[in-house]
């Protein structure tokens, strides 16, 4: 059984139609866009790790990064090169190592507002009004 989850990131219900999603998977088949969510998970993770998140950075060896993605290290490090050519990160590398930001990771890392939130608290404090 998987453990449940301590950290949660957002990943919009529109990724898997967004162009840039859709152009990785042209390029790279399923692994492109799951190289992705894979870099994204590991960004949330790192940050955690070191008790603060870190705005996004993730950084390890391509060889983990690829076993983590289910690819070989020249395919996941070209998808990810080529993320970072579509502008959704900062990039540094190495044979052997990869350092990246997301670019907008806000974006990435927010869960958005529960638009029934509001009116969760409203029916709240009426009953609470109510009762006192």
């Amino acid at each position: 059984m998987i453990r449940a989850p301590q950290y949660w990131t957002s990943l919009p219900a529109g990724f898997p139609e967004a162009p840039k999603v859709l152009a990785l998977r042209d390029e790279f088949g399923p692994l492109g866009p799951y190289v992705v969510i894979v870099l994204l998970a590991q960004a949330t993770a790192q940050g955690y790790s070191r008790g603060e998140p870190r705005g996004g950075l993730v950084s390890g060896a391509w060889t983990l990064l690829a076993h983590l993605a289910g690819g070989d290290v020249p395919a996941v490090r070209a998808a990810v090169v080529r993320w970072a050519e579509m502008g959704e990160i900062k990039l540094d590398y190495d044979d052997a190592r990869y350092a990246a930001r997301f670019v907008e990771w806000e974006r990435w890392h927010l869960a958005p507002k529960d638009p029934a939130e509001a009116q969760r608290k409203r029916e709240e404090r009426g009953r609470r009004a109510t009762s006192a």
